[in-house]
């Protein structure tokens, strides 16, 4: 597994990395302010559910998930330096920072976890079979419901890929994932 974690303010890049996760290790490489690449790796702790089917997909999932979000925190503290977190709060953030601390940060992160989830859950399955599902009201489609609605999920996958490739933080971040993939591709041949 590898995630390339990248944000920008005002088109100035502030924070860059790629964390890779193996059998056995997760290593994270993040470019600090001055430009040089720091590492570090951890040992992964082999989980009790990783051997019952259905059940360790889903728990490979939120492990992916908790480990992905650990990785970019450390990640933003390298990169950024821990400065960068002290900018100017509003009232909001400085309430919940005083009362809530880690506990706010880590619910905020989850929360916006799930909401992309949703999305994309709502953009590309409930919209396309919604959109079928009208279009069989007006056209009968018999046997062919079930290959247009996995046509059109794969177009709106496909259109957008087309879009979001043209943002520049995006067009550098697919150019890391090919880069990794010929490289583990080296490596296993």
């Amino acid at each position: 597994m590898a995630e390339k974690f990248k944000t920008s303010v005002g088109g100035q890049a502030l924070m860059e990395g790629i964390m890779m996760k193996g059998p056995k290790k997760v290593c994270a490489a993040v470019r600090r302010p001055d430009g040089q690449i720091e590492t570090k790796e951890e040992p992964c702790l082999p989980s009790k559910w990783s051997k019952i089917p259905l059940v360790r997909g889903v728990i490979g999932m939120v492990e992916s998930l908790i480990l992905g979000y650990r990785w970019l925190m450390y990640s933003a503290e390298i990169s950024m330096g821990e400065d960068a977190f002290e900018q100017e709060e509003s009232k909001l953030d400085r309430w919940l920072n005083e009362h809530l601390g880690e506990k706010a940060q880590n619910f905020v992160m989850s929360f916006a976890a799930v909401l992309g989830g949703l999305m994309a859950l709502i953009l590309f399955m409930i919209l396309p079979t919604t959109i079928v599902g009208l279009l069989s009201k007006v056209v009968p489609l018999d046997g062919v419901r079930t290959l247009l609605e996995g046509i059109l999920k794969m177009v709106m996958f496909v259109a957008y890929l087309a879009v979001v490739r043209n943002m520049k933080e995006i067009k550098r971040m697919f150019r890391y994932h090919g880069a990794e993939h010929k490289t583990i591709a080296c490596y296993e041949a």
